[in-house]
């Protein structure tokens, strides 16, 4: 397997041990997201200081200055996605909210031709087929009826997906700037957002808005952590990745992303899957499996 998409698979293992970590912080999503990008805004500013005081020698040749509007949307991007998705989660089912939100592979799939002139490969179909049936078998509950708060979530979940595939897009047309520096911005560009946000709604029974940042020190510890790992680090991994692999194949893997969270959950949260969960998670694999095997036969032929 190449390195990207050693990346790739990486930082979707990453994300999928966030919600464990996330329940045991035990905030409000919106708290739990505008922290984990003030803390990676923090971690990455205190790795690039470091970084030039340990540096000698001459200064690296000049870059070719990013498109700032594009690289200040895409921070906007991201933040957009994650209220969307938390905002689909708040309305309607879990279920219907990760169903809709986990569309973004193939919007990203079908986007990447057009944007991209990637050519839409025969197995990137197959694969986004077996990924997305085996999510659908792993979340969809029969007989329950569809109410008007859950077409107005579902709404909210295609919004996230669609700023999810903006994400990946704009990180594929800003590969020029370091990944490190990318998701720098991105994260104080969510933080601007976020945080006016956390501040005008402030916390349900609080008696100020400041008060709806406040939260114990031990959740403080976990939302580090998050910040640290399942934000900066994980987002890292995927522009570098996402430098190497067609975008088309990246949305495919995203779907590893869930599949991941039930395994975190069952070791470290003790919840068993159910047996729908299991055949769904096996799809998904074999759709995943499907791009890596065929990648490394294809890489395999051109180094002979």
């Amino acid at each position: 397997m190449g390195k990207g998409y050693l990346a790739i698979v990486a930082a979707m293992l990453i994300w999928g041990s966030v919600g464990v970590v996330a329940r045991k912080a035990g905030q409000d999503p919106l708290i739990t997201v505008t922290y984990r990008v003030l803390f990676g805004a923090a971690a990455l500013i205190a790795a690039q200081l470091l970084q030039r005081a340990v540096r000698q020698g001459p200064k690296s040749a000049s870059r070719p200055k990013p498109r700032r509007g594009l690289l200040l949307f895409s921070g906007a991007a991201l933040a957009a996605n994650w209220l969307f998705f938390f905002k689909a989660v708040d309305t309607t089912s879990v279920s219907n909210a990760v169903l809709s939100y986990y569309m973004a592979p193939v919007l990203v799939a079908l986007a990447s031709p057009l944007l991209l002139h990637e050519p839409l490969e025969r197995r990137t179909i197959a694969a986004t087929a077996l990924s997305l049936t085996g999510i659908v078998i792993m979340l969809y509950q029969p007989g329950q009826p569809v109410r008007p708060a859950d077409l107005l979530g579902i709404g909210y979940g295609l919004a996230a997906a669609c700023f999810y595939a903006m994400v990946t897009i704009c990180g594929r047309w800003l590969q020029e700037i370091p990944a490190p520096r990318l998701v720098l911005v991105q994260c104080l560009t969510a933080a601007l957002v976020l945080v006016p946000t956390v501040l005008w709604q402030g916390a349900p029974g609080s008696p100020g808005a400041l008060a709806a940042l406040a939260v114990p020190p031990q959740s403080l510890v976990l939302l580090a952590l998050m910040g640290v790992v399942h934000t900066a680090l994980a987002l890292i991994l995927y522009f570098q990745g996402l430098r190497s692999v067609k975008v088309q194949h990246v949305g495919v893997l995203a779907y590893l992303d869930p599949v991941s969270a039930i395994l975190f959950a069952f070791l470290f949260l003790g919840e068993i899957p159910s047996p729908a969960s299991l055949i769904g998670g096996l799809l998904v694999l074999s759709g995943s499996a499907l791009l890596l095997r065929k990648g490394r036969a294809a890489r395999t032929q051109q180094v002979a």
